[in-house]
């Protein structure tokens, strides 16, 4: 089970968005950041290996709300991906920007909903859904390269893009309708694989690990899917609310978080005869809809939540196995 662990403190409360926590811990020496949204800025906590935090805001002097923040691993940088209603922004670790795209139409922006969101990285690219469905595909690597050529276009998706996430060569979208689609990235090329016809309800967030896909729906589903067989593997009803963060950790470890506050641990099973999840143990966190998890370590043992109106990143340590 977990238990309660420290708290970090914002400069600014978590808005009512999904997916509304991303946390990156890959470098060892600069030790965990953290990337919240708040109405139209994005918090930046920096916490170093001594625990030592700095604070960081971006966008702020944008009118346009974010609709999703999402640090990538771009070759040997770290780069925060904003996504809002007026495009995409890529900011350094210390917040400083190196690249804005706007949508192509800025008086379009004033007389429809545009909007970008979801996020991911793969390969040398980093992928951005929009309203429209469409994913916009950033040459990113090396970093310098961002805005020197425009972003090529994936077609697939009829409803708003809603969540994005990778694993080896493919790329896993999901949209409002529920349609989930599988792609792959080989030679600088990504090419449509499958895709998962609509549920019914918009699938909110996912995640993939080892060749499973887990996905978490506004009905409170949580499904899996494998990359193998691009078959649904198993379905639980995982939460009373909407889900709204999924992750897996290395060792399979899986979290979702809804807005009936709780956030539930799993563990997936990836095997020859067998490909499911099960249910390890649930977190509380009372009087508050959630809006953010994720794993704060690659083992799983560490998770931060993020609730709406609150200025807190919640932080559980796992006890015991």
């Amino acid at each position: 089970m977990y238990t309660k662990d420290e708290t970090f403190i914002l400069r600014s409360s978590a808005s009512a968005i999904p997916n509304n926590l991303s946390c990156n811990w890959s470098d060892v020496q600069d030790g965990i950041h953290i990337a919240v949204i708040h109405k139209n800025t994005a918090n930046i906590l920096n916490v170093n290996k001594n625990g030592e935090q700095s604070y960081e805001v971006c966008s702020r002097d944008s009118t346009s709300l974010i609709l999703q923040a999402k640090w990538c691993v771009i070759g040997n940088n770290l780069v925060l991906v904003i996504a809002s209603q007026e495009g995409v922004r890529f900011y350094d670790s210390d917040g400083t920007l190196i690249h804005w795209h706007p949508f192509s139409n800025q008086e379009d922006t004033l007389a429809i909903d545009t909007f970008a969101r979801g996020i991911t990285s793969l390969n040398n690219y980093v992928y951005v859904g929009t309203h429209e469905g469409l994913i916009l595909a950033f040459r990113a690597n090396p970093v310098s390269s961002l805005g020197k050529e425009q972003p090529y276009t994936l077609k697939f998706h009829a409803s708003p893009i809603t969540h994005m996430c990778s694993w080896n060569s493919y790329l896993v979208s999901a949209d409002d309708s529920g349609c989930i689609c599988i792609w792959r990235n080989d030679d600088n090329a990504t090419k449509k694989l499958h895709s998962f016809d609509a549920f019914g309800f918009p699938c909110t967030s996912i995640a993939a690990w080892h060749e499973l896909i887990v996905a978490g729906f506004s009905s409170g589903h949580l499904r899996v899917f494998s990359l193998q067989t691009l078959m649904l593997c198993t379905e639980v009803v995982g939460h009373a609310r909407c889900i709204t963060s999924v992750d897996v950790a290395a060792s399979g470890l899986t979290l979702s978080a809804s807005e009936d506050s709780f956030v539930r641990v799993w563990q997936l099973i990836n095997e020859v005869k067998q490909k499911s999840i099960q249910f390890r143990c649930t977190i509380l966190v009372p009087d508050y809809q959630l809006f953010g998890a994720c794993f704060l370590n690659n083992s799983g043992t560490k998770i931060g939540v993020t609730a709406y109106d609150s200025e807190e990143v919640f932080c559980y340590k796992l006890i015991n196995e």
